[in-house]
């Protein structure tokens, strides 16, 4: 027996998103979809077990620096860190209604 397929709204309750952020991974091809039809408008719908892979693969592990060093280095790192721990410092010494 064939699974059903999911749609929009049931991929965004599991994942636990709106259906808006679901469409634009559809819009991204960042999720596997079927397109029912060929028209601009046409349906999409998820195979179960697609999505299940899917989720599976989104999972990772933290690391060092949560990976933000990795993706980001030299000039733009320390350029983004300071910003951070900018930005927190201001808020210490002026906390909100103080």
């Amino acid at each position: 027996m064939i699974d059903p397929l999911l749609t929009v709204e049931d991929v965004a309750r599991i994942v636990g998103v709106k259906p808006s952020t679901v469409k634009t991974w559809v819009h991204e091809r960042s999720i596997p979809f079927i397109k029912i039809g060929a028209g601009k408008r046409s349906p999409v719908r998820f195979n179960p077990e697609s999505i299940q892979r899917w989720l599976e693969d989104q999972e990772s592990s933290p690391g060092p620096g949560d990976g933000l060093k990795e993706s980001m280095t030299g000039k733009k790192f320390k350029k983004a860190r300071g910003r951070t721990v900018e930005k927190f410092l201001l808020s210490m010494n002026n906390p909100p209604g103080g």
